[in-house]
């Protein structure tokens, strides 16, 4: 009863938020994880962001990282991405370095994994500022509902990331962006999972505008 009231109240969220989002936008990422020994792991992520339905690329991101396996709960990793982008009403061409920590725990029916990640970021002449760093907190709840094969497996996704602009001159919030998702998880043997779909993003740019994306979202994963 408790996990279908958390579901259902964030049905209604969304459909409230979907209202005041902005057109349509295309998020696509696709990543290749490798696992080298029992411990250590390393990927790259490549995600282009559309505008309209794949009408225009508003910006490309790479995004490598190694990650250490501390014990099956906790993993930490490192890692470096670059953006480049076409519209720099709203975005900046970016260099960044993070670290982070990733705790999976059970919560109830979900399994939950939860995202810690501090970035320094490195910007362009085009934003109003050099650099400054941020702190990101993600929690998703997964919940499998369907079993395909023997190796595969359909589940529900749902989950929210706040982040904070640590910057002194933050131009109104430090806490400057949320974004909460919705949609589903497909497991396709042990090497591949496709997970579309919709996420709702409040965020201020670096311009201080208030921008309200409505983003349809696929990240696939091909591990080995």
């Amino acid at each position: 009863m408790f996990s279908k009231k958390i579901f259902l109240f964030y049905i209604l969220l969304l459909s409230n938020v979907y209202a005041e989002a902005q057109p349509l936008e295309n998020w696509m990422s696709f990543r290749i994880a490798k696992k080298i020994n029992n411990k250590f792991a390393a990927s790259v992520e490549y995600m282009p962001r559309y505008t309209g339905f794949f009408d225009k690329e508003q910006l490309w991101l790479l995004r490598p990282d190694i990650k250490y396996n501390v014990n099956n709960n906790l993993e930490l990793g490192v890692g470096y991405a670059y953006f480049e982008t076409s519209q720099q009403a709203f975005y900046s061409k970016e260099n960044r370095f993070y670290i982070q920590a990733n705790y999976k725990k059970s919560v109830g029916c979900f399994n939950t994994i939860n995202r810690l990640r501090i970035e320094q970021r490195f910007f362009d002449e085009h934003a109003n500022l050099s650099s400054n760093l941020r702190v990101r907190f993600q929690i998703n709840f997964i919940k499998k509902i369907l079993k395909l094969s023997e190796q595969s497996d359909l589940s529900l996704i749902f989950g929210d990331e706040i982040m904070y602009n640590a910057r002194e001159n933050a131009v109104s919030s430090h806490f400057d962006q949320n974004r909460m998702h919705l949609g589903f998880q497909f497991s396709l043997g042990k090497e591949l999972k496709m997970s579309p779909f919709y996420q709702f993003t409040q965020q201020e740019s670096f311009k201080g505008k208030d921008r309200f994306i409505s983003a349809l979202r696929v990240n696939t994963i091909y591990s080995f």
